[in-house]
This record gives structure tokens, C-alpha cells and sequence, in this order.
């Protein structure tokens, strides 16, 4: 019950963990590092084609989606029906863009509805999971973007969810941007998955049924101002 996206998520990153050698080796048996060129992202990216400013969150084209194990039986889905959001695009260094995405917790959606049609189920996910009361919102901050290549990289911020601050990385891939006839705005359009740890963020109802790593899907279209 997750994105906790935002998302993305957003939605965290596999730890790698180096053994330890009970020895220490000496100088000699070390292995050389590798140059700094050859393992080192490139600090700075070519100017991209697209322009500068502010881009908002097109609410029409925009999916915060998550994903928990159900006593292992299947990958639970839900979806917040309402994100806003913010990208602030450097074109000039596009490693210096930064982007910020609010979620109203309550804008959960399972699809589930009670015998008199009523969404009671994601109310009880919005209050008992996401602790809407006390902490409407989810908001995710970028803090820092990296790539190679312009077309693939992550995104690292903080995730505010339940009342916790915690630094999340997302997987993103930009999809491309043009100037839109139908909207007359110019688009830019994003993929992004992370995986987060509910109980990091204090939510640890229903453990016994509902897995603690959330999955987090995000396809999002930002418009310029």
C-alpha cells in the first residue's frame, strides 16, 4: 500500500552488500582501481533540444500505480486517482532539472466498490495504510538525476509518506518530447518504476496477509507553462 509514488515512485533501489575478508590484503594483492572515466557518470549531459521552464503534470495522462503481494497469491493493484506535479526542466544541463509530485492519499483507488457502490474499502486503505488523517499528502522532492545517456538514468529524492521522510531512487526513462497541436503545449513524457519497504514508512497493517515490498509504476506526460 504503497507509492507511496510517488510513486513512482513514487516506489526503492536493491541494496548490494561486499563480504568481508577476514584478512586485510596487503598493498601488493590489491587489485588497481579502475580509472575514474571508465566507471564515473558523466557529470553533465549535452544540451538537450527541448525547452527550459516549468512543465505541470498533465492530470489526463498521468498514472500512479502500485503493487503489494496478497498472501502470495497475487500482486494486489491499486492507483491514486488524483497527482499534481511539477518538473523544472534545465535544458542547458539537463542534470540540474529537478521535479516535485503531490499525491492526496485519500485519491486512493482499488476499484472497489461495497453493496451500495460506495468506495469504503479505499477509505479504510486511506486511513488505516496511508494514515490520511494525520498526513494527507504523499510528496515526492528530487534531489538529484543521473544518466548516461540522456534517455535513461534515476532519479533520487526524498518520499514523504505517513508522516516519513525517506530518500527513495527511481528508474526513469524519458520517452521523448514535442510541441503538441491538439494542446498547443510542447509535452515531455516519463517512465519510472522503484520498489519501496512499506513498513520503512511505519505502515505495517495486515502483515500477516500483505507483503512489505511495494512496487510503484509511473507514466506521467508533464505540459509546458
Amino acid at each position: 500500500m504503497s507509492t507511496k509514488i510517488l510513486a513512482a515512485s513514487v516506489v526503492l533501489t536493491a541494496l548490494l552488500l561486499a563480504s568481508c575478508a577476514t584478512t586485510t590484503p596487503t598493498a601488493a594483492a590489491q587489485p588497481s582501481p579502475a580509472p575514474a572515466a571508465a566507471t564515473a557518470a558523466p557529470s553533465r549531459l549535452a544540451p538537450l533540444e527541448h525547452p527550459s521552464g516549468s512543465y505541470d503534470l498533465d492530470p489526463h495522462h498521468v498514472s500512479v500505480t502500485w503493487r503489494v503481494s496478497h498472501m502470495g497469491f497475487s500482486m494486489y493493484t491499486g492507483r491514486f486517482a488524483t497527482v499534481t506535479g511539477t518538473l523544472t526542466l534545465n535544458a542547458e544541463d539537463p542534470l540540474a532539472s529537478s521535479v516535485v509530485v503531490t499525491i492526496p492519499t485519500a485519491s486512493v483507488d482499488t476499484g472497489y466498490r461495497n453493496a451500495q457502490g460506495a468506495p469504503s474499502f479505499d477509505q479504510t486503505i486511506a486511513t488505516r495504510a496511508f494514515g490520511s488523517e494525520a498526513n494527507p499528502e504523499i510528496r515526492f522532492v528530487s534531489g538529484a538525476i543521473a544518466s548516461a545517456d540522456g534517455r535513461t538514468g534515476t532519479v533520487t529524492g526524498d518520499l514523504t509518506f505517513n508522516g516519513v521522510t525517506r530518500p527513495v531512487s527511481m528508474d526513469v526513462t524519458f520517452n521523448g518530447g514535442r510541441f503538441v497541436a491538439l494542446t498547443q503545449k510542447y509535452t515531455l513524457g516519463f517512465s519510472a518504476r522503484t520498489t519501496i519497504q512499506r513498513s520503512a514508512f511505519g505502515v505495517t497493517n495486515w502483515a500477516s496477509a500483505v507483503g512489505d515490498d511495494v512496487e510503484i509504476i509511473i507514466e506521467a506526460e508533464f505540459q509546458r507553462q
